[in-house]
């Protein structure tokens, strides 16, 4: 198996080169850009050495190297570099625990080869034999010096390292927010700290009080502390300032303890990464405590905070976006479809191109297209939200999902991204449901056309195999269904005007339905399009008063129609005419009876082919 390396370098030409010579050698590489995503990279990635530019951003590759040798756990090889002649002190290499510090030449790429290779077996024999020898001779000069420049440098690596530590660890962001300024009690002695970080258009404080300060004192901090934070912020835009965090239980510290003490000296600092993130600001009741060393630790643990602020904020800022387009997304269509969804974009699968059996429910609304022309714009518009709204909500209830708005229609899809044992019945019950809602929704404000006291939907569903998935274009893609399915349940919505129902259901659909449900076979239709028959049921939400003579009668007229004894039929679908369920199929089919009396079709098989949608 090939060795990994890990090479730090922020210049992209210099990385490749070097990348190159590796990947020659036989080596496997993965990259960063600064000291930063080391550390990122080192919790997905195993490497088996460290090749990193002296000079890195973020966190240097003196930094890093004593960071990565002071953790017993990684336990990894660093050997830094540098492309330039520069001449680093003894005491800093020494310090920073690094394998080896060489100098790369870019442009002689076998030098760099030999010296990668020689070094790598160095490395390799070092580490094979360092249980065995002892160095026997001490260079007292030197160990003076490394101990002065620890005295000197171990605080700020110890500020690096406790933040990775932090950020390692830690669960949430108000989990680090609050760690960190604990943290930093280590480093710079203070009473009370804020620190304030931008999320969009509001700003967030986190503040820790290790004194029992008067409440008026915390409320003067968190003034001077706003008034630095807004001199350092760029954006023109007011913004606003959430509740103060300062526990990570939430709760408000009480601040009513008799204290007389008060802050007699502040310090502040701005982290900056691609844009400005926030400040902190630290308050003492000492006068002289942030004298040099101090105010230096303080603004080097916020330099090195920045960036992993940086990444927690734009952490927060993706988890909101995608919280707000799941949000959105959930207006249409139910929550475990999103899931399913999020599941299948984590695996790298697209839905396209799969066929599956689906239940399509269209629903549309009666002469809507006369209902616009007698009102207001503005009117319609906001009935049709109040209405979409409705209707959604109980589509998404019984499990279906909204395959796309069409004027006024809504179609619907019963098994598709999720299918469930019961698609036709979840499509039949929601349907029942919108026809019960609908008279509930509020239309007072529309001028409905002549002849109409109130308004009507008709909904037609169809159960049967479509063609589901992503389709579309590169640039813009709908999850729909297409095929004969759809087609059809067009057709029956189409067809709940002329039998004067408010849903009609194909025969895949009226199989699936169980004893529960009111329906009732209304005729058997070659819709336009379809050469195939199919039989059409209507459905109801409860049995009429005098639904169960009527049925009888237009299931007998029905069987003697098809049969073609139309006159004897026309007896019994006038008799269930009478009937207000079935009373304007009745009287097509009394009419249609008529018709074929006195001019009987030929090769009659019971059903009618319709001319029209």
């Amino acid at each position: 198996m090939s060795k990994k390396i890990l090479i730090a370098e922020n210049s992209r030409l210099v990385k490749t080169f070097i990348s190159s010579v590796l990947e020659d050698c036989g080596f496997e590489v993965v990259t960063a850009d600064n000291g930063y995503e080391v550390f990122v990279q080192l919790r997905k990635e195993a490497p088996d050495c460290i090749l990193c530019e002296a000079e890195l951003p973020v966190i240097s590759g003196f930094e890093l190297s004593r960071i990565v040798k002071n953790r017993e756990s990684m336990n990894l090889p660093v050997v830094l570099f540098t492309i330039t002649d520069e001449d680093y002190s003894s005491a800093l290499v020494s310090n920073s625990l690094c394998d080896k510090i060489i100098s790369i030449d870019t442009t002689d790429e076998n030098q760099l080869k030999e010296t990668l290779l020689r070094i790598f077996d160095e490395i390799e024999e070092k580490e094979r034999s360092k249980n065995k020898e002892t160095d026997s001779q001490v260079n007292l000069f030197l160990v003076k010096e490394i101990t002065k420049f620890y005295q000197s440098e171990s605080e700020l690596l110890n500020i690096i390292k406790a933040l990775y530590t932090i950020y390692s660890t830690s669960q949430t962001p108000r989990e680090i927010a609050l760690n960190v300024l604990d943290a930093l009690l280590d480093f710079v002695p203070y009473d009370i700290v804020l620190l304030s970080v931008i999320a969009g258009d509001s700003v967030h404080d986190f503040c820790r009080i290790k004194e029992a300060l008067p409440a008026e004192e915390i409320e003067d901090f968190k003034v001077v502390s706003h008034n630095f934070f807004e001199n350092n912020c760029y954006m023109k835009e007011q913004l606003k300032y959430a509740d103060c965090v300062y526990n990570m239980e939430g709760t408000v510290p009480d601040f009513k303890a008799k204290s007389s003490l008060k802050i007699k000296a502040i310090e502040s600092a701005s982290m900056y990464g691609n844009d400005f993130i926030g400040t902190i600001t630290i308050g003492s009741t000492k006068s002289e405590v942030y004298h040099e060393k101090n105010s230096a630790n303080f603004q080097y643990f916020t330099e090195k905070l920045s960036p992993y602020a940086e990444n927690v904020v734009n952490s927060v800022k993706m988890g909101n976006a995608m919280l707000n387009l799941r949000k959105a997304f959930s207006s249409f269509v139910p929550e475990e479809i999103i899931d399913d969804l999020i599941k299948k974009a984590d695996l790298h699968t697209e839905q396209a191109g799969e066929k599956r059996k689906v239940a399509v429910l269209i629903c549309d609304i009666r002469s809507f297209t006369n209902i616009s022309e007698g009102n207001k714009p503005e009117d319609v518009v906001g009935f049709l939200n109040t209405y979409f709204a409705e209707m959604v909500e109980i589509i998404k209830s019984f499990g279906g999902s909204i395959d796309k708005f069409m004027g006024d229609a809504i179609m619907a899809l019963f098994g598709a991204p999720i299918s469930y044992q019961d698609n036709a019945q979840r499509a039949v019950k929601a349907a029942l449901a919108m026809v019960q809602k609908l008279p509930q929704i509020d239309s007072s404000h529309l001028v409905l056309p002549e002849g109409y006291d109130k308004l009507s939907i008709g909904i037609g569903i169809h159960y049967g195999e479509a063609i589901w998935g992503s389709i579309g274009s590169s640039q813009k893609k709908d999850y729909t269904v297409i095929g004969d399915t759809v087609n059809l349940a067009s057709r029956l919505e189409g067809l709940t005007k002329m039998y004067g129902k408010n849903i009609i259901v194909s025969d895949s659909v009226a199989e699936d339905l169980d004893e529960n449900f009111c329906v009732h076979r209304l005729d058997k239709v070659a819709v336009k399009g379809k050469k195939i028959p199919v039989s059409i049921f209507g459905v109801e939400a409860e049995n009429h008063a005098d639904s169960d003579e009527q049925y009888r009668n237009y299931a007998k007229a029905l069987e003697l129609y098809e049969a073609g004894a139309w006159m004897l039929a026309k007896g019994y679908f006038e008799k269930a005419e009478s009937s207000k369920c079935y009373q304007k199929a009745a009287r097509i089919m009394v009419e249609r009876c008529r018709n074929y009396i006195e001019n009987p079709p030929e090769n009659w098989n019971g059903s009618i082919v319709l001319t029209s949608k």
